[in-house]
């Protein structure tokens, strides 16, 4: 391994939470990448570290470990021996979600949206990018805290992620049924998230199962299928009247079913498992009442027998993952076994994550239905600009139609994840008010209340109380505007895997505020 270096910073724009994997020539090195939200830091450093993390990587070969675990924030850069970024350069242009950002180009972290798309900026971006060598000096106290890792915020941040999925992950990359030459043949902290997986994955399967020709031999009274000729002496011999056959049965007995359904109930009765995958989890299992229940033992020796099997073909991914719950084994990345330098990451965009919450927030404590990305229609904030949609829309359930349009929003929420701080000719007085904010996100904020004619709150990261509203841009120059408001809201700290009713207190006294404004008669 030569001595150069390189600099990887992690989430480049700020939206990017997850794992990578890493190994070249050297032990195998593991990335977690935490929310870079303060409560999720261990070190007094409040903003992005500089961490070297080359010793331990270019010890000499007896000292070596075979892996290295690091655990940083988003926004944190890491300095690397050279192989390990060429390595990760490598696999990240092979990558169909690389995009072409120029390698040691010093990118400012920005909430702003990528040009022609409606995803948050920096949400399709690799989780760690090749940049320049930073002008700041290491940190001691977070280098300490990297290379000493609690695997206690690691396993929080994946029960989080698992418990507010919503499609953020549609696939893990485990690419091979043989888990042949795995890159990480166990990461725990990915159990609850595996399990996650492989009980949505279930129900899918679950609602779209038929009944398939299974082979059954076995005596009937009446002659079905083809006979066995051997048994006809022994029934001549025994006197006895049925003859045995060999047929085809339509049933939902079948190996890979029973595989299944093992896997499954194992998730039932697993503490670890999220609590909604458990009742899911106890759900399917009664749907499966058709199905042989067969130990474990049996169902990871079946594994091996239906392997090739056309039923295995159409259900692989489903029994991919049976094989890690009923293993107990949760891998990571699957190459071939010749393979020697290779890179792979998981990354969730935590914008998606901190709307996923919001959004089960607003319906939870709330009359309303809170409606994301997926809902809505997009709109120009400029006449030739691009299209925008926002983040969550609420509705009166009372007034729902088939589709959602701009008519029948009742609020527009745009969800930053960021927290605010007073620019810095603005001394901080009290809480956040409009004039922190960018003048992009203040015009955004005022043309969503323009353009689709319902009051816009703001919410961001923060602890501070308060909602701050503005009816109008200028007041008095302009018509009656509707309510513009902006209130933060604290992210999850480790061990939470929800907002709670005091977290949006102040977002719904906002919301039952301008909702008596709208019903009074103008």
């Amino acid at each position: 391994m030569t001595s150069d270096v390189r600099w990887l910073k992690a989430s480049k724009l700020g939206n990017g939470v997850g794992v990578a994997f890493v190994r070249s020539d050297g032990p195998l090195l593991i990335l977690n990448v935490l929310p870079k939200i303060a409560s999720w830091r261990d070190s007094e450093h409040a903003g992005p570290c500089y961490i070297d993390i080359t010793a331990p990587l270019l010890l000499p070969q007896r000292q070596k470990a075979s892996r290295v675990e690091v655990t940083i924030h988003e926004g944190d850069v890491l300095k690397v021996p050279a192989d390990y970024a060429v390595t990760f350069r490598s696999a990240a242009a092979e990558s169909p979600q690389s995009e072409d950002t120029g390698v040691g180009e010093e990118t400012e972290t920005c909430e702003a949206d990528t040009p022609g798309s409606t995803t948050d900026y920096g949400a399709m971006d690799r989780l760690f990018d090749e940049v320049a060598e930073p002008r700041m000096k290491p940190h001691a106290d977070c280098m300490e805290q990297a290379l000493r890792p609690g695997r206690d915020k690691v396993q929080h941040l994946w029960n989080l992620v698992s418990a507010n999925d919503s499609g953020l992950l549609d696939r893990l990359p485990i690419q091979n049924q043989e888990l042949l030459g795995t890159i990480a043949p166990h990461f725990p902290p990915l159990k609850p998230l595996i399990m996650h997986a492989f009980v949505v994955e279930l129900a899918n399967a679950v609602r779209h199962r038929r009944h398939a020709f299974q082979p059954q031999t076995e005596d009937l009274l009446a002659i079905r299928g083809r006979i066995d000729t051997y048994s006809l002496a022994d029934r001549e011999a025994r006197g006895t009247l049925p003859v045995t056959c060999h047929f085809d049965d339509l049933s939902h007995d079948s190996p890979a079913w029973r595989v299944l359904r093992a896997a499954n109930r194992l998730i039932v009765n697993d503490e670890d498992a999220e609590v909604d995958d458990r009742t899911l989890a106890a759900q399917l299992d009664n749907r499966l009442s058709d199905v042989e229940v067969i130990p474990t033992p049996r169902a990871v020796q079946s594994l091996v027998s239906i392997r090739g099997s056309l039923e295995e073909r159409s259900l692989r991914g489903l029994l991919r993952l049976a094989r890690c719950v009923l293993t107990m084994r949760y891998p990571v990345g699957v190459l071939s076994d010749d393979a020697t330098d290779f890179a792979t990451e998981i990354k969730v965009p935590t914008s998606g994550l901190w709307e996923t919450l919001l959004a089960t927030a607003l319906n939870r404590f709330t009359r309303y239905r809170a409606h994301t990305q997926g809902a809505g229609s997009q709109i120009h904030l400029f006449e030739h600009g691009r299209r925008k949609k926002p983040d969550i829309i609420l509705t009166d359930p009372d007034h729902r139609t088939k589709r959602t349009k701009v008519k029948d929003v009742n609020f527009v929420i745009d969800a930053k994840y960021k927290e605010l701080r007073p620019p810095k000719n603005l001394r901080k007085k009290s809480g956040p008010s409009m004039s922190w904010l960018s003048m992009s996100d203040q015009y955004q904020c005022f043309a969503y209340s323009t353009l689709l004619d319902a009051p816009t709150l703001f919410i961001t990261v923060g602890s501070d109380d308060g909602c701050v509203t503005r009816t109008s841009p200028i007041p008095g120059q302009t018509e009656d505007g509707h309510a513009v408001g902006i209130a933060p809201v604290p992210f999850p700290v480790p061990g939470e895997i929800t907002l709670s009713k005091v977290d949006i207190a102040k977002v719904v006294d906002w919301l039952e505020d301008n909702d008596d404004a709208l019903s009074q008669p103008t």
